[in-house]
This record gives C-alpha cells, sequence and structure tokens, in this order.
C-alpha cells in the first residue's frame, strides 16, 4: 500500500497513486475520507484505506465510493454502520489498533468492546471486516525494544478477533523504516510513506539508494 495522504507529501496525490500503481503497488492509503473520494472520482479504482477520521465524517460518501474505512473507536464503528444501514450497502472496515503509538487507534481497554460490536455488525451484514493494523513508535530506530512489544500486541490484537470467529484478509503494521529494516514486520502488507518519495527514513542507517522525486529549483535574484 502506497500512502499519499496530505496530497501525496504535496507531490500531488493523484499522480503519486498513478505512477505507484502502474508500478505495482495493490493498494493506496491516505487519512480522510474526502481525499479517499477524490482519488475514486479521478479513476483510481484500486482499493483505498482511510483511516484518520472523525466520527462524524461522511462515510455514506466513503462506502458510495467503495473505499475501505479504518475505525479506531467504538463510536467510529456505530457510525460506520449506521451509515452503511442508510446506505443499504455494507461497509468495508480494517480495525486500527493502538499497539504503543498512543496516536490514534482503538486501546486496549476499549478493544474488546469494538470486537464485540464489530461481531454483531458483521451477523447483520451492515459492516464487513477486511483487515486489523496498527502503526509503529520508533521504527525509525530497528533495533528498539518497543518495537517487538507492539508486534506482540499486535499479534494479540489479530488472535482476540479471531477468536470471535473475526478473521480479518490482511493485517499490516510496517510504515517506510520497517519495510526497509525489519521484514519481520511485512505481515501480508507494508505501508510506506515518506520513502516511496525517494526520502530516507532511518538517515543514520544510510539513504537505501533512494532518489527523491522533487527538486526545487529558483533562480537567484
Amino acid at each position: 500500500m502506497v500512502v499519499v495522504k496530505a496530497d501525496g507529501y504535496n507531490h500531488g496525490a493523484l499522480p503519486v497513486a498513478q505512477a505507484a500503481l502502474g508500478a505495482g503497488a495493490r493498494e493506496i492509503g491516505v487519512t480522510t475520507v474526502g481525499e479517499a473520494v477524490e482519488l475514486r472520482t479521478a479513476g483510481i479504482d484500486a482499493p483505498i484505506l482511510c483511516w484518520l477520521n472523525l466520527p462524524d465524517a461522511d462515510f455514506g460518501a466513503a462506502i458510495a465510493a467503495d473505499i475501505e474505512i479504518g475505525v479506531s473507536s467504538t463510536r467510529h464503528l456505530d457510525a460506520v454502520a449506521a451509515a452503511a444501514v442508510a446506505a443499504k450497502t455494507p461497509a468495508t472496515v480494517s480495525i486500527k489498533v493502538d499497539s504503543g503509538l498512543n496516536r490514534n487507534g482503538v486501546s486496549p481497554q476499549e478493544y474488546p468492546r469494538v470486537l464485540d460490536a464489530l461481531a454483531r455488525y458483521a451477523r447483520d451484514g451492515s459492516v464487513r471486516l477486511r483487515g486489523i493494523f496498527s502503526h509503529l513508535a520508533h521504527a525509525d530506530q530497528p533495533h528498539n525494544p518497543v518495537i517487538d512489544v507492539q508486534r506482540q500486541r499486535f499479534l494479540d490484537a489479530v488472535d482476540a478477533a479471531k477468536a470471535r470467529n473475526l478473521a480479518p484478509e490482511v493485517i499490516h503494521l510496517a510504515n517506510s523504516a520497517a519495510t526497509l529494516t525489519r521484514p519481520d514486520l511485512h505481515f501480508d502488507m507494508v505501508r510506506p510513506g515518506i520513502a516511496v518519495y525517494g526520502l530516507t527514513p532511518v538517515p543514520d542507517l544510510g539513504e537505501y539508494g533512494l532518489r527523491p522525486v522533487m527538486t526545487l529549483r529558483a533562480r537567484v535574484a
């Protein structure tokens, strides 16, 4: 999955998405419903995941455009399910679990309630679980012990879902730094962001042969 949030880090989300898919990427990642719908409207037909929305986001628009929605709380999940019922179309969701970054994602305390609600919505057909994912806090320090703690928390979260007969189709954890330095974290898919644009996510370990795709030139006045 190539991440093109924030207008492709100001490189242009659409041309980056087109180039990435043309080069072999399978999926596209963005933050908001609005970013995802813009790409779909512009002709991107690959799977798109958006994962950083407020609970009052326009989930109906995401469902109508066949956008996968990342949910980080029971409140998010309830809102997505309500939009799916209103649209009379099942919503595709991925659960983002907070394994230690503490930015967004379902907290360990709330996770059992989210799984119970997800099982209920899956039974009534309003929501389909596609994936479970998380985000690393110290991936730019490949040997930081917190990474292994997060890996185990993530796998425990996946196991907890499977114990409720909620088997994800894909699980993913690796950002740019982990994609380059931690093959044990690749799982079903990786989510490089800044590395796709040619900048190393781990400067202390080198450039990894990456070349910046943007160059700024100006005439000296």
